[in-house]
């Protein structure tokens, strides 16, 4: 056996069987001389620690050779031929593993103190715990380098220092890709030298600290790729050159290699320590500056031509052949990397879009969602602007050759005309046609010259809650803003405040005033044209903030001459507070007032063109004759307005029979008030059925928004808990239309015929049958009925196979209509009100998702339950669906139940994996404790909920958190009997020894009788034997039950049959289990 073979025996002997390889080897060199002796004695210093090298310092010495072979050693350690054979019997392998050895033993006597740091870290990288453990010995460095590169690989270059996760910077991801590319290379060429391997292993894994790139860096970053190319260039030369038979003066060149080799050694460690310097921060005393790693690399560089130089010139030309098809295999696959990462940056770019692109269509949903109703649009789209059309759509076209008056008007061909920013405010009363003027301005593209402007538009809608708010229309105006812009550079700012406030931010009238404003002073913004009809009809607060913008807008542009080209135009009733507001514009040049009242002539005579145009439309039930008389006496009648002509056509239009001869119009003619107030009254006086008719007004006067049809119908049936006796679809509208023409129906929603209608109804001055005998706080009970009616039918908690119609309106605006009452009502209902306050909570709870979808879409407040929070009902009933919406609406993921559990409490309990895993996507606290104390982590335990305990303890729980008892989860598991759970608690590291109360988990396990949890504890290192004195031990406890299993495992593991629990020992508790007495007497118990 050569020395190879030898030092390969040596470096796979267990430590408890050195002492006899020692006495073998004494027999065997017994007589050898003291070459052969020294010899030895080195190889032994080599592969093992001095303590046991030194032993053989007895071995004797002769003149025979070394022909040794294996007689004679114990049989433990005589490998058989096969594994023999798997060791090389190339002494390349041995004199490669004594040459690193004598190496790592010559950085140890150069620099003691850095390689004990260099060690002490290698302990802390690999998991021994130990201090005294040497790295010497090469199956312990084979063994750090597996560990190293697992770690490695598991980390996927994510390193843990100091219980803090440090990414890759920037400055050294070219180290990390040279690293990726090499290591193909350079760790196979080191794979049978475990020494130079754990060097290599050591620092690859801590290089992805580098925080910086500075000057030392670089420098010391240079040195090491030096020692992996000469590890590789070393590596290339030991099958055929680490030998006797290949060098002369082999003894003079490996000493040299070798010192060669602790260069590499010390300068890895260098690299090591400097690397972990937070960790091991007097290692920094070892590394001083860029100058050290430039002496170390040049010592490594000469050192190496020394060493090359004991090679001869032929077989250093096959070194270098092979050493340049390794490098060119390192080219290659760095070409291929770097086209792969490439690759990789282009997806990312191309990610980052799409991210910017989700974040507008996200941006503008919000927008969208603000001012329309998307339950009640089903052409909804938030790139359109949904909606807008149909607000605008809603008025009339203009007749041919009406609003000329306006058309041709100076100040409003001023206004248009110029290149400054300016407002044109537009009022006249009602029925003068300012919604139909505003259709035209947008229709037919009178708001300016310039092709290129971007034209927005708003129409108000009292009663209507998305038209009704200052907010409303800056959402409207800034969404036709960004979806018009070219550049796509307009929505930038509000993408950034959306981001930082989320859907927020449409509520919020500041910050939306200062985006619009953000959007008109940017380069890329050209002319940019507002029309707002029917400021009247916006809330008064909302209104008065809007004014107040614009007012202090125009002046600041006045005053510095701003290039600014924001135009506005807007439309409303002359109301004298209104015009207060606009008054303090004061001498703005900007501002122009445009009295429509003014125009009353021309707009008298434009009626005569609708009148016209209208008879046109029922021409063919008349005689010529018969048209030109009506149309003579429809000129003829004084203060004539546009809803006038629309009432009177409106009456004709919906009952044709009726009016299909000459004398029926005539009667209705004959009978028209002047009136728009007669009118109205003359219209509801017409009603078959007045109670009826009463409510349904009612329930219009009352609704936050315009109803369906089927939820009016719905409404108007409803009463005292019994089901609503609804008319066939497509009945109602012929119902709504025989009750009264007051009403307009239009995409099947429900709406006065004109705003003068509704303040007819509400008039303070009563007269005739229905002029202002209406209230809206009677309006807002009849409402408040129906809704409360409907909500708590008996069959409303039941799963339906359709949304029923009136469920979104009633489940959300009850409590609007509840407070709106009389104050003696609001008292007497409140038994009510209070059941009432359940409808989300049970919504979500029975996973009605659309149910829920519609609520959260109408506003329904998801934060006063009273500690019944829905998020939490979904999340006991499963309902993943129903809690992502209401998390996606802001719901709190930590809020608790009365008895303190979160949602993430509940899905542990109960096993949702699905929910739980959406909790704790959306951050939900994994350290939350309920009113006992309990984890989530806790809960699933008790329960057995192997994969829900494991999703938490990946997700960082904390194996070891106590309840109120001082119980951790693995004394729940473990009194329970859930070895899987217990089997994962111990992997992630639970404290087997930790007491609840005076008990351990073993303690628990061993009373309940869980023999194989008890095994698995022992395993684990639970202790046998009580720490406190106080205590009962887990034999008293096993014993007092008679679990005959469970004593002899603790005895077998060390347990004191004898130990004292207030003078009793365990065979005294065993009282009446026989098979366990026995037990305990032939261990030694005793009866104290």
């Amino acid at each position: 056996m050569n020395f190879g073979r030898l030092f390969t025996l040596f470096c796979y002997t267990p430590p408890s069987n050195i002492m006899d390889v020692i006495d073998w080897l004494k027999s065997k060199v017994k007589g050898k001389n003291a070459q052969e002796h020294n010899e030895v004695l080195s190889l032994f210093k080599a592969a093992f620690p001095p303590a046991v090298a030194v032993g053989c310092a007895t071995i004797a010495c002769a003149n025979n050779p070394l022909n040794w072979d294996l007689k004679g050693l114990p049989q433990a350690l005589t490998a058989s031929d096969s594994a023999l054979e798997s060791v090389s019997d190339d002494s390349s392998t041995g004199d490669a593993y004594g040459l690193w050895a004598r190496a790592f033993e010559l950085a140890e006597k150069q620099e003691e103190v850095l390689m004990k740091d260099y060690q002490a870290h290698l302990r802390s990288l690999t998991g021994v715990s130990k201090s005294g453990v040497s790295f010497v010995r090469p199956p312990l460095v084979e063994e750090a380098v597996k560990v190293l590169a697992e770690e490695r690989e598991k980390k996927q270059w994510r390193v843990q220092v100091g219980g803090c996760d440090v990414k890759i910077r920037e400055q050294v991801d070219r180290l990390r890709r040279f690293i990726a590319w090499s290591d193909q290379i350079v760790s196979p060429a080191l794979y049978t030298q475990p020494f130079a391997q754990l060097a290599w292993s050591s620092v690859t894994i801590l290089l992805p600290l580098l925080k910086n790139a500075t000057g030392q860096h670089e420098v010391m970053l240079g040195g090491f790729n030096t020692t992996c190319s000469i590890q590789a260039y070393w590596k290339l030369c030991e099958d055929v050159y680490l030998s006797r038979e290949s060098i002369q003066n082999y003894t003079e060149f490996s000493e040299n290699l070798a010192k060669l080799y602790s260069c590499i050694v010390l300068y890895q460690a260098r690299v090591i320590c400097h690397l972990s310097r937070a960790q091991l921060s007097r290692c920094w005393k070892h590394v001083t500056g860029q100058s050290v790693w430039e002496k170390s690399k040049m010592e490594l560089e000469s050192l190496n031509v020394t060493c090359r130089g004991f090679i001869d010139p032929i077989r250093e030309r096959v070194v270098s052949d092979r050493w340049d098809k390794a490098l060119k295999t390192m080219r290659e696959s760095q070409a291929y990397l770097s086209k792969l990462t490439s690759i990789t940056e282009e997806g990312h770019k191309q990610m980052q879009r799409n991210y910017e692109q989700q974040n507008e269509k996200l941006l503008l949903q919000d927008l969208a969602a603000a001012f329309t109703d998307r339950s009640l649009d089903k052409q909804w789209s938030p790139d359109k602007g949904s909606g807008l059309k149909s607000y605008k759509n809603i008025n009339p076209k203009r007749v041919p050759g009406t609003c000329e008056w306006f058309f041709h008007d100076r100040r409003f061909c001023t206004w248009r005309d110029s290149d400054s920013s300016r407002l044109l405010w537009v009022s006249a009363g009602p029925g003068c046609g300012k919604s139909v003027l505003s259709r035209a301005l947008i229709d037919e593209k009178r708001l300016s010259t310039d092709p290129t402007a971007t034209i927005c538009h708003f129409f108000f809608k009292d009663g209507d809650g998305r038209r009704m708010y200052a907010t409303n229309a800056l959402c409207a105006l800034l969404h036709q803003i960004f979806t018009q812009d070219q550049s796509g550079r307009l929505i930038d700012t509000a993408v950034a405040k959306h981001e930082k406030q989320g859907s927020a931010v449409v509520n919020d009238f500041y910050e939306l005033w200062d985006i619009l404003e953000t959007c008109v002073e940017s380069p890329y913004a050209g002319n940019i044209i507002c029309l707002i009809d029917a400021l009247d009809e916006c809330s008064k607060t909302s209104r008065k903030l809007l004014i107040e913008k614009l007012r202090d807008y125009y002046k600041a542009v006045d005053g510095t001459k701003s290039s600014s080209k924001l135009k506005f135009i807007i439309t409303s009733r002359p109301y004298s507070r209104i015009h207060e507001s606009f008054s303090t514009f004061g001498d703005t040049a900007g501002f122009v007032h445009f009295d429509g009242d003014g125009k009353f002539r021309n707009i008298s005579e434009e009626v005569n063109l609708v009148i016209d145009y209208k008879m046109n439309d029922i021409a063919n039930r008349l005689s010529a004759q018969d048209c030109k008389d009506i149309t003579a006496k429809l000129k003829s009648i004084e203060n004539r307005t546009y809803l006038w002509l629309k009432i009177i056509f409106d009456t004709i239009e919906d009952d044709p029979a009726e009016y299909n001869r000459r004398c029926d119009v005539d009667e209705l003619l004959s009978s028209i008030p002047n009136d728009v107030f007669d009118a109205y009254d003359s219209i509801l006086s017409q009603t078959l059925n007045k109670r009826r008719a009463q409510k349904l007004l009612q329930l219009l006067l009352a609704a936050k928004r315009p109803l369906r049809l089927d939820e009016a119908s719905v409404a108007l049936t409803v009463q005292d808990g019994s089901l609503p006796k609804m008319w066939e679809p497509g009945q109602f509208e012929s119902v709504v239309k025989d009750l009264c023409g007051f009403i307009s129906i239009q995409d099947d929603k429900l709406s006065f015929i004109h705003q003068t209608a509704r303040e007819f109804l509400i008039h303070k001055d009563k007269r005739g049958g229905w002029q202002g005998h209406f209230g809206l706080k009677e309006s807002h009970r009849i409402m408040f009925q129906a809704c409360s009616d409907y909500l708590l039918l008996p069959e409303i908690d039941t799963p339906r196979k359709r949304i029923d119609p009136f469920l979104s309106y009633a489940g959300v605006y009850w409590p609007l209509h509840y407070k709106s009452q009389e104050a003696s009502l609001v008292y007497s209902n409140r038994e009510t009100a209070a059941r009432l306050c359940q409808s989300l909570r049970v919504a979500a709870e029975k996973g009605h998702e659309e149910v829920v979808r519609i609520l959260l879409d109408h506003g329904a407040d998801i934060h006063t339950m009273n500690g019944r929070h829905a998020q939490i009902m979904a999340a006991r009933g499963g309902h993943v669906g129903v809690l992502r919406l209401l998390l996606e609406s802001g719901a709190d993921v930590n809020a608790r139940d009365p008895s303190g559990k979160t949602a993430s409490h509940i899905a542990s309990l109960r096993g949702y994996e699905k929910v739980l895993r959406l909790l704790i996507n959306n951050g939900a606290d994994l350290f939350a404790e309920d009113h006992g104390g309990r984890t989530s982590l806790y809960l699933a335990s008790s329960r057995g909920h192997k994969e829900i305990a494991r999703m938490l303890v990946s997700n960082g729980a904390d194996v070891n958190a106590t309840n109120h008892e001082g119980q951790t989860a693995l004394h729940c598991a473990s009194k329970e009997g859930l070895e899987e759970i217990v089997r994962l608690l111990i992997d992630s590291g639970a404290d087997v020894n930790a007491k609840a109360g005076l008990k351990t988990a073993l303690c628990l396990a061993s009373s309940s009788g869980h023999a194989e949890v008890v095994r698995m504890l022992v395993s684990n290192g639970a202790d046998v034997n009580a720490d406190d004195a106080s205590a009962k031990t887990a034999l008293h406890c096993a014993s007092e039950e008679g679990h005959e299993e469970i004593v002899g495992i603790l005895i077998r593991n060390g347990a004191d049959v004898n130990a004292n629990y207030f003078g009793m020992t365990p065979l005294e508790f065993a009282t009446g289990h026989k098979g366990v007495a026995t037990i305990l007497k032939e261990a030694g118990g005793i009866i104290l």
